[in-house]
């Protein structure tokens, strides 16, 4: 076997368990649907909640997230809002302490969103049931804190709400939002019909609040700190639940540089996360047959889309220089199954003539990606700010 072959077949088989990963969970997206179990009276009181949003010079949208969540459909007098604070401005200050919530400010000699969290849980009260963390761009719906609160009551420990695109102004704004509802029919819709966990996105989730307060204590995450949040909770016995009618808008990136930075955080954040945690869970499968943890961990093994393309063409070019035809066949129906799974998972609503803005843009947004590749490997070391217009 030559050098060439060997390596196209173990880039092969790693791309054959995520193209056949990705699809099954696509393909049972399509199946899921939205289901509430029935509580008894005594599930029913009215859980206290203490809404956090870390707010990292965020001058240009934290008030109007702030009004968002005070302009809830639930009693008043059982829900709390907590901006923390890190290095706004005094004018943006001014405006935050004339509106009924309560500001926190900090200050960090390295900002993370794990810090900003762990602030605010120690500076609250310890009679909250329940925590939802909002992104400082989050727009929440009217009865966003409602739909939570019933999940709770439902049982649930861990939940996640449905992010979405609240702009489109621009091909890379589009490619986000399409790129967030995609993740969110697979990773989201597709794992919790199969009995999964569905995932973290970092922001509009809600949680136990002692359950919550404990994990993030153990918790320093420079970036992605919800991975980390993701595989404490489930390895906890926290299985995390979806409500896709529970609506957060969430401000997506509008420019190139801006998304690369962004993935390069997320991609950075997945393989130093794999590293940590994979062989905990294989461990884990085979003694406890915990087969939630082990498949939260195997997302992680996942390559990136970025990455995933790139494997292809080499497998491709690899093939070619052995000779073997059977295997350059076999890689392109792997692609075009690859391609099947965002095609079943692909948002209708986004079927228009925009798409041609969006493929126009994605060549130069494949080659910025590949470009910044040397500096994911440490991206996950250094705190990397998405900054945010509206």
């Amino acid at each position: 076997m030559t050098i060439a072959k060997g390596i196209s077949i173990a880039l092969f088989i790693w791309a054959a368990i995520a193209t056949s990963y990705m699809f099954m969970y696509s393909l049972f997206g399509l199946l899921y649907s939205e289901k509430r179990k029935k509580v008894n009276a005594n599930q029913l009181q009215t859980p206290r909640i203490a809404v956090i949003i870390p707010a990292y010079k965020e001058d240009s949208v934290i008030v109007k997230t702030a009004e968002s969540a005070l302009k809830q459909n639930y009693p008043v007098g059982k829900y709390q809002v907590v901006v923390v604070a890190d290095s706004l401005q005094r004018s943006t200050l001014y405006k935050l302490h004339n509106l009924p919530l309560n500001v926190l400010e900090v200050e960090f000699v390295n900002s993370t969103k794990a810090k900003a969290l762990n602030a605010a849980l120690n500076y609250l009260p310890q009679n909250f049931d329940m925590v939802v963390v909002l992104d400082s761009d989050n727009i929440i719906q009217p009865d966003f804190l409602s739909k939570m609160s019933d999940a709770f009551a439902q049982g649930h420990r861990a939940i996640q709400g449905h992010r979405t695109a609240k702009n489109y102004n621009t091909a890379y704004a589009l490619l986000d939002a399409i790129s967030e509802e995609i993740n969110n029919h697979i990773f989201c819709k597709g794992q919790q019909y199969l009995g999964m966990s569905s995932r973290l996105t970092g922001s509009g989730m809600g949680f136990e609040f002692q359950l919550f307060k404990q994990l993030m204590s153990e918790i320093n995450a420079v970036g992605g700190f919800d991975k980390e949040l993701e595989l404490k909770l489930i390895s906890s016995d926290a299985k995390i639940h979806y409500v896709p009618s529970a609506i957060v808008y969430d401000e997506k990136v509008s420019k190139s540089d801006v998304m690369v930075k962004q993935r390069s955080r997320w991609i950075s954040s997945q393989f130093h996360y794999m590293k940590k945690y994979l062989p905990s869970s294989i461990i884990k499968l085979i003694k406890d047959q915990d087969f939630d943890y082990f498949n939260k961990s195997i997302q992680l093994a996942i390559p990136p889309r970025m990455f995933m393309v790139l494997i292809v063409l080499l497998g491709v070019v690899l093939s070619l220089l052995s000779g073997n035809n059977n295997i350059l066949f076999a890689w392109l129906i792997l692609f075009t199954t690859y391609l099947m799974a965002f095609v079943l998972a692909f948002p209708k609503k986004f079927v228009s003539k925009q798409l041609l803005q969006l493929i126009i843009a994605l060549p130069n947004a494949f080659f910025k990606l590949v470009s910044s590749i040397p500096s994911m490997m440490h991206a996950n070391k250094k705190f990397i700010h998405t900054p945010h217009e509206s």
